[in-house]
């Protein structure tokens, strides 16, 4: 893995190597962080996340590309928004991750596992108030609790 050092992924350059499959990097805007390497490789951590807000102040300014992307937001035809996290590890190809499961990390203060589901209790799909959401281990469990209800 010495390879990696001193090799630039981006904004970032790797500065050194260590524990725990990270390394240490220095961005482009001087700001030292931890990354795991596999992110770097991958391309999926790109900045300290200065890369993101340049990118949504150049959206911002200019107008975003996707006509539905807006401040960063997009509505889906289903009702749920996405919000465009680029250094977020769950994130789809376009950056974007649904809002109501970064409100319920930013509560709990930890990333969601994929099979964990949020749960909007009023059925209003944006409506993502943190009292309004519900977490679920995985949606064998949602899908219980959607047959309970049925039933009372």
């Amino acid at each position: 893995m010495k390879d990696l050092l001193n090799q630039k992924f981006n904004y970032l350059t790797v500065i050194k190597l260590t524990k725990n499959y990270k390394a240490l990097c220095r961005c482009k805007c001087g700001k030292e962080l931890e990354i795991r390497k596999a992110h770097l490789k991958s391309g999926h951590t790109k900045s300290c996340g200065c890369l993101r807000k340049e990118k949504c102040s150049k959206l911002n300014k200019i107008g975003s590309i996707n006509s539905r992307l807006i401040d960063g937001k997009q509505k889906t035809g289903t009702g749920y928004i996405y919000l465009f996290v680029e250094e977020h590890p769950f994130s789809n190809k376009r950056s974007l991750v649904l809002e109501h499961r970064l409100v319920m990390e930013k509560y709990l203060k930890r990333y969601l596992t994929k099979q964990e589901v949020v749960h909007h209790k009023n059925r209003v799909r944006n409506d993502n108030e943190i009292y309004n959401l519900m977490l679920f281990k995985d949606n064998s469990e949602h899908i219980k609790f959607h047959k309970l209800k049925k039933c009372v």
